[in-house]
């Protein structure tokens, strides 16, 4: 996934805050990488979380060539979605002390 699972929402649609106050550094591995906080949220923050699925050639080829994680892929199946492109769904969702509201 070449984004993140989700982002802030403040003043700016994207914020920036979230590597602020009680974040850990941002990690250099792939996967996490890319991730766009790792504060703790708390009550009355809005974030958003946006899943997605890619089909990006060259990730792919790279994942097949890699005896690790070829195990996890079926080829065949990968093969019918490729120059697909994929989709992201992005919720945005504020927290709260019970939950949170949609």
């Amino acid at each position: 996934m070449p984004h993140g699972l989700g982002h802030l929402i403040g003043l700016d649609v994207h914020d920036c805050g979230g590597y602020m106050g009680d974040a850990i550094p941002r990690s250099t591995l792939p996967g996490l990488k890319s991730l766009r906080t790792t504060r703790t949220l708390k009550e009355n923050m809005a974030i958003t979380i946006e899943p997605g699925c890619y089909f990006i050639d060259f990730l792919l080829d790279e994942a097949l060539a890699d005896p690790v994680r070829n195990v996890f892929l079926v080829k065949s199946e990968i093969d019918k979605y490729r120059g697909a492109g994929g989709v992201r769904i992005e919720d945005d969702v504020i927290i709260r002390a019970s939950g949170t509201k949609t």
